[in-house]
């Protein structure tokens, strides 16, 4: 087993992205245990397509620089649309959207063992359990 993980870099070509890359090699990493994508090739915001990529890859770490950049009167004229799918890439976002699917979970589950009783009580007013 090779020592040095294997990273994914999202966002490598941009700002941030190819300043993570510069640092994770000047720091030893092997250019070869650094994963990139770019945009054409991988669609962040489709998670089909990110399922896809992840579960074959099986990144070690992921760095989340990723960014849709379309210039000032873009960002003016559709200020929500530009972040609202990368936003819950960021580790932020991630922690909202766990924090909102376990309480999806546990609303579903109470919801579960309520249908579970109901039908136990049936049963048992219908004589179908003994």
């Amino acid at each position: 087993m090779t020592p040095h993980p294997k990273i994914y870099v999202a966002g490598h070509k941009g700002m941030v992205g190819s300043a993570i890359v510069r640092q994770l090699l000047a720091q030893g990493q092997p250019a070869e245990r650094i994963v990139t994508r770019v945009h054409a090739e991988l669609d962040l915001t489709n998670q089909a397509a990110a399922s896809a990529f992840f579960a074959p890859e099986k990144p070690d770490q992921v760095y989340l620089a990723a960014a849709k950049v379309d210039g000032i009167h873009v960002n003016n004229t559709y200020p929500a649309d530009k972040f609202g799918y990368v936003y819950v890439l960021t580790p932020t976002g991630m922690a909202k959207k766990a924090v909102i699917t376990h309480r999806f979970l546990e609303r579903k589950m109470d919801e579960y063992e309520a249908v579970k009783a109901e039908i136990e009580t049936l049963k048992t007013e219908t004589g179908l359990k003994q």
